[in-house]
């Protein structure tokens, strides 16, 4: 499916501006496995499922307006996404397998924020994006303190998507 399509079916309620989500479905496009924490609904999982790569999303759908059957009713038309309800540091420290993208929008306060960079790092082969960088001071604080550390290095962001790389 192109962007075009999976952005035509959300642009009105998509919680991403759209240069966001074009943003993120380019980085998925190029990334075979793929882990989204934090679902709400499903639609950024959409955004990521369109591009036919493999998609676990991981939320524990415990934040007001989430639900896991309405995203697992959007997402059902990709064979290749699998909607998990658990917290997502805990997924993190019993995922077996690598992840070439993961894209962490999830809890936003800093002390969650800084459980999923820890329980996900080592996991990670690829890029790690963050959503909500600079609107919500826990996110930002979490992303700053790791790229200061030099865990993450910034390479790309488009409105409060911030794309990082593990140093």
């Amino acid at each position: 499916m192109t962007f075009e399509e999976a952005w035509g079916k959300f642009s009105g309620i998509m919680q991403l501006a759209e240069e966001e989500a074009q943003l993120l479905y380019n980085l998925a496009k190029e990334s075979p496995r793929i882990v989204e924490l934090g679902t709400l609904k499903g639609n950024s999982g959409f955004i990521l499922g369109a591009t036919g790569n493999y998609v676990a999303t991981i939320d524990n759908y415990s934040a007001s307006g989430s639900s896991q059957e309405e995203a697992k009713e959007l997402l059902k038309v990709f064979s290749t996404v699998q909607v998990i309800k658990m917290d997502t540091a805990e997924a993190g420290k019993s995922w077996k397998d690598k992840v070439d993208f993961l894209f962490i929008d999830g809890g936003h306060d800093y002390e969650q924020v800084k459980a999923d960079i820890k329980a996900w790092y080592d996991k990670v082969s690829g890029k790690i994006a963050f959503h909500d960088y600079g609107s919500w001071s826990g996110v930002t604080q979490a992303v700053d303190e790791a790229i200061k550390q030099g865990k993450l290095k910034k390479i790309d962001q488009a409105g409060s998507l911030i794309v990082t790389e593990k140093v």
